[in-house]
């Protein structure tokens, strides 16, 4: 049960945070996009190996936030490709 509540957590942050990611990749560009995204991942990463408890892993997918490696790529595709 817990699991799923994680994982329903995670997806309701990267739902909401791709629009908030669309405008970032809007206004500054696929690099910087792409250098969130990389950042995010490592902190997500970095949180979820220190966790030792159930807050701690609900805390790890707060950077998720950065998360859209796929809209980036997407983006960049369809610059390239004008």
């Amino acid at each position: 049960v817990s699991y799923g509540r994680l994982q329903s957590l995670f997806s309701g942050i990267q739902m909401f945070a791709s629009l908030l990611f669309g405008h970032i990749l809007d206004k500054f560009g696929v690099r910087v996009g792409f250098t969130l995204n990389f950042l995010a991942c490592a902190a997500t990463y970095y949180l979820l190996s220190i966790t030792s408890s159930m807050t701690m892993l609900y805390m790890s997918k707060i950077p998720g936030i950065g998360m859209a490696g796929f809209l980036c790529a997407q983006t960049a595709v369809s610059q390239l490709t004008r």
